[in-house]
């Protein structure tokens, strides 16, 4: 759904398909049906609605995140599940707006009815940690109001990519691991990709890791 100008400049409403790869992989983990094509979703009898707030190479803007939670809260949906993360200093004047602007946006989705899921990052930070994070958050995921997901592993321990943090990490879900499978590639996540990205093109499924594919495990739950 066009949130505002199409971010890629391209009138073709195809330019508002997939073309990363990435939001595909998260959704069919969400709810991808059971169809006995493939693979099948946390929560296959579910419906899904795509609202892309980052471009082709994966970069975007908290703005677009806050409208499509103002269109979340607009239509009642039942969970956002945002497989995004950055980090905002809360002294820096701009990026306190930023904050404010999700926060408010969570504010107002929550109020109708939305439940804001988010992955964590996966830089291995603990974002708990005074020295370093004490200036910083974690947007959207240490938001308030949102539930924010770090990943686990083959073996259900923490992933060591995954960002974690006493106080910050909400819940835990399976979000794959390279290094901690029975074998090469058997610790990740199989997701349904799409066939017109510039990562892998002509994959229809892909094996990932991260905090993107433990976010939409818990999401599919909710």
């Amino acid at each position: 759904f066009p949130l505002q100008p199409n971010p890629n400049g391209d009138p073709n409403p195809a330019a508002w398909d997939d073309r990363n790869g990435h939001g595909t992989h998260c959704m069919s983990n969400v709810g991808a049906p059971i169809n006995g094509i493939g693979m099948v979703g946390v929560a296959p009898r579910i419906r899904l609605v795509a609202l892309k707030v980052l471009g082709d190479n994966g970069t975007g803007s908290f703005v677009s995140l806050a409208q499509a939670l103002i269109y979340a809260g607009n239509n009642r949906f039942d969970v956002a599940s945002m497989s995004l993360s950055n980090y905002l200093s809360r002294s820096n004047q701009s990026s306190h707006i930023l904050i404010k602007l999700v926060q408010r946006a969570v504010d107002y989705a929550r109020s109708n009815g939305v439940t804001p899921v988010a992955a964590l990052g996966n830089d291995g930070f603990n974002v708990s940690e005074g020295d370093f994070f004490r200036d910083f958050i974690t947007v959207p995921a240490e938001v308030n109001g949102v539930i924010g997901v770090s990943a686990t592993g083959f073996t259900n321990q923490k992933a060591g990519y995954s960002n974690y943090g006493v106080g910050k990490t909400d819940i835990s879900a399976p979000g794959g691991d390279l290094n901690s499978g029975p074998a090469p590639h058997l610790g990740l996540v199989v997701g349904a990709w799409a066939p017109d990205s510039t990562e892998l093109p002509g994959a229809l499924y892909a094996l990932s890791a991260g905090t993107s594919m433990a976010c939409p495990q818990a999401a599919g739950i909710c």
